[in-house]
């Protein structure tokens, strides 16, 4: 028996541990005769192999007899385990199976696959996607085309979530924008303010998730964001930035009455800063004190939403709003007397 030989049958003696892992995910597998005698057969073939002197060749004659028997058996049982996974004979292990994994009609069938990925992190979601892809495309090729498939478990769950969430984001942020549009077109009597007024709210909300996200991964490590976090920023920073912004503009819009336009801004920001400033500071102090929870879901929130007041209160409705009326002039007002 030359060193080829002894290193096959150092490949059987890890078969035991491999049909020992394939029981743990099939539990009834150790109802199977053929697989009692597949484990008696390898232990007999590691007794034999553990006693192997090369270098006498009595004892590798004595060996090589006391191998094949074991041998020839296991070779037998692995068939005929073989045959019980394909459902082709009857026993008890296969009376199992069907009960774990077919319906008693035999019309629904179910299989397990597990993944390398984490379910619940990002790599493990994706890998949902092309799961289906290739389960759709296997059916269609095979003769079970018109077959409906359905997958679950957390990583599924969590795919089906985030489709879900993405679907209703982009639902609240359509009707977020109309109907602040069709408020402040009413309230201003005028179509220009509105737009500017809603796209500083947008770049402050981009600008918040930027700074959030950066906060959150570089600075403090955190493995990953909240997925509804989007929705909950979006929802309070355009109901805060468009209250503040109404509330300034008309202010403008009420100065121009009788001042120029410069001069109408001018004081108008002279007049509301102090107000505006305050509820701003006040408001993303309340969202601050959220950042003392252990949860990290909250610290996200309320770190989010601060950040996002406070580049509202001091950067949009300090600077950016003022100048971009100013840079417009009367076509603030169009298409309203007022121009």
């Amino acid at each position: 028996m030359g060193p080829a030989a002894l290193s096959q049958l150092s490949v059987l003696q890890t078969l035991g541990p491999t049909l020992n892992s394939i029981a743990v995910q099939y539990s009834g597998l150790v109802q199977s005769v053929y697989f009692q005698e597949a484990l008696e057969s390898l232990s007999k073939i590691t007794s034999a192999a553990a006693g192997i002197n090369p270098a006498d060749p009595q004892n590798v004659t004595a060996a090589i007899t006391a191998v094949k028997p074991p041998l020839n058996a296991l070779a037998d049982n692995l068939e005929k385990l073989s045959s019980e996974f394909n459902l082709s004979v009857a026993s008890p292990f296969v009376e199992w199976l069907k009960s774990q994994y077919f319906s008693a009609d035999g019309k629904l069938a179910r299989l397990s696959l597990y993944t390398a990925a984490d379910p619940y992190t990002a790599e493990g979601i994706a890998l949902i996607a092309p799961i289906r892809e290739t389960v759709a495309a296997a059916l269609r090729s095979s003769h079970l085309g018109e077959a409906k498939f359905y997958d679950g478990g957390s990583a599924a769950d969590q795919s089906d979530i985030l489709k879900v969430n993405d679907q209703d984001f982009l639902r609240v942020l359509g009707l977020g924008i109309i109907g602040i549009l069709l408020v402040t077109m009413l309230l201003l009597r005028s179509v220009i303010a509105p737009l500017y007024m809603i796209v500083t709210v947008l770049l402050n909300f981009g600008a918040t998730l930027g700074i959030s996200a950066w906060l959150f991964f570089d600075v403090l490590h955190q493995s990953t964001m909240i997925y509804m976090l989007p929705i909950f920023v979006f929802v309070i920073l355009v109901a805060v930035g468009a209250d503040y912004n109404i509330f300034l503009v008309t202010r403008i819009r009420e100065e121009a009455h009788n001042k120029p336009l410069k001069e109408a801004i001018r004081h108008a920001v002279a007049n509301t800063g102090g107000v505006i400033t305050s509820c701003g500071v006040i408001l993303a102090g309340t969202f601050a004190t959220l950042t003392t929870a252990p949860l990290q879901m909250v610290f996200q929130v309320g770190a989010a939403i601060a950040i996002g007041v406070l580049i509202d209160t001091f950067l949009v409705r300090a600077l950016l709003i003022p100048s971009v009326a100013s840079l417009l002039g009367r076509w603030n007002w169009w298409p309203s007397k007022l121009k």
